[in-house]
């Protein structure tokens, strides 16, 4: 937002099949290699296949993208990063 600026999640539009995403919480440490990246419209975005929790363990971040509308104050995408944990 224009308020704020960019923020950490902005930089996951730069990562690409292949890359190695690296999530931190605490003292643990997790990477996964980025299987899929996805610009989705807002009305695009199935939860429900998103959050499937049948077959392999993966990672799925979602955040804002695309182009920024200042009369709404929204973005009109999601920006989806699909990763495989790494062992």
């Amino acid at each position: 937002m224009p308020d704020f600026g960019t923020g950490p999640a902005a930089r996951l539009e730069r990562l690409g099949q292949g890359d190695v995403l690296t999530v931190r919480s605490g003292s643990t440490v997790r990477r996964y290699r980025v299987t899929q990246v996805a610009h989705l419209e807002k009305e695009g975005l199935d939860l429900e296949a998103i959050f499937d929790r049948t077959g392999p363990a993966r990672l799925h971040v979602i955040t804002c993208g695309g182009r920024f509308d200042q009369a709404t104050h929204t973005y009109e995408e999601n920006l989806v990063v699909v990763g495989v944990p790494l062992r």
